[in-house]
């Protein structure tokens, strides 16, 4: 069973089918979310709240659309909320404190460690005043490392406008930083 054809089972209502969706598809948004989040407590949570979403939500899928590019929209939209309640914050401060534990002549100065916290902080706050489309492309390529073929899989469109519309995204990320640093210094 492919799985549109379990989809439109549970379209249906064969939550039964929602289980093997579950089986095939857990593994690979688990580690999708490891990678963006770090966590894999939050990462387990974040897989159940994509399921549960794709239950409720089932109405919305449509014939003849593919599952997977579907799949990976709810997974995003389920992982900008998290980042809406600055779950990504707390895993810069995890980052800080490893940071703190190297070796002493590795170590940055205090100084240094504010500045580098400050700038990721700028940086993620400059990326959610990012339109949600550039976002999730920023996201796709830099934070989780997928090459065009397979992002232009996910969001099932052809890869060389795909690689237009993400540099455009990062040219409007660094113009919204560069903004930001400014109105700082102001």
């Amino acid at each position: 069973m492919t799985d549109n054809d379990a989809m439109t089972q549970v379209i249906r209502g064969e939550s039964g089918c929602l289980g093997l969706l579950f089986e095939r598809h857990r593994g690979s948004l688990f580690g999708s979310f490891v990678r963006r989040t770090g966590d894999p407590a939050l990462s387990e949570d974040l897989v159940q709240d994509t399921f549960f979403r794709v239950f409720k939500y089932r109405n919305t899928f449509r014939t003849g659309q593919e599952f997977l590019p579907w799949l990976h929209r709810i997974a995003r939209n389920v992982l900008y909320t998290a980042l809406k309640k600055k779950v990504r914050r707390a895993d810069l401060l995890t980052d800080d404190d490893r940071l703190l534990s190297e070796a002493e002549c590795d170590r940055p100065a205090p100084d240094d460690l504010t500045q580098q916290a400050s700038e990721r902080d700028r940086l993620y706050e400059a990326l959610e005043q990012l339109p949600e489309e550039q976002r999730q492309l920023i996201v796709l390529r830099r934070i989780e490392n997928r090459s065009y073929p397979e992002i232009a899989r996910l969001l099932g469109c052809d890869e060389a406008p795909l690689k237009v519309r993400v540099h455009r995204a990062f040219l409007r990320l660094q113009q919204t930083v560069l903004k930001m640093n400014k109105e700082m210094k102001a």
